[in-house]
């Protein structure tokens, strides 16, 4: 039994990392597949508009502008200190409603402000469209779920030709 041990050991070792490998691969395969559906989507998105040349160098600024403000506000400071100042007012003894408010009200005011920006952003490219293209963009944003999500906030950094295939979500 003492001689079966070690190569016991050893087919139980080759066989978890057979395991591991395949389920790295598995992962790695199905990301993959995903930034590919995502360029998909984001192609298919934009080739609905029928957009020229311009009107696509457009799009591509302004999802660049939308992808910097979503980034610039992840890493602001402030938001760090919101929520310490959330987790702070929750652990108190008594619950300050005014203070919670207080503090939420700044969060949602820097929410809306944002939104706000980025609403800017895509007027500013929406009026560069034709009649037709406004009116074909409307109809999509209100019958197909995902549209402006993937014409706007393309994922894995697709649909934007100067990204290399790099992420910057």
């Amino acid at each position: 039994m003492n001689r079966k041990l070690p190569w016991l050991l050893l087919v139980l070792s080759l066989l978890v990392n057979a395991g591991f490998l395949f389920g790295v691969l598995q992962a790695q395969q199905q990301a993959e597949r995903m930034s590919h559906e995502a360029t998909n989507e984001t192609a298919q998105a934009a080739e609905q508009l029928d957009l020229n040349a311009e009107q696509e160098a457009a799009l591509d600024a302004v999802r660049d502008t939308l992808r910097a403000r979503i980034e610039r506000d992840r890493n602001d400071e402030r938001r760090d200190t919101r929520q310490s100042e959330v987790l702070e007012a929750l652990v108190r003894d008594s619950y300050d409603r005014s203070g919670m408010r207080a503090i939420l009200r700044e969060d949602s005011d820097a929410r809306l402000e944002r939104w706000l920006d980025m609403g800017e952003e895509v007027h500013g490219f929406l009026q560069a469209l034709t009649p037709e293209q406004r009116q074909r963009f409307q109809q999509l944003a209100e019958s197909e779920r995902g549209f402006l999500r993937a014409l706007l906030f393309a994922r894995n950094g697709s649909g934007n030709s100067n990204d290399n295939g790099n992420s910057r979500d």
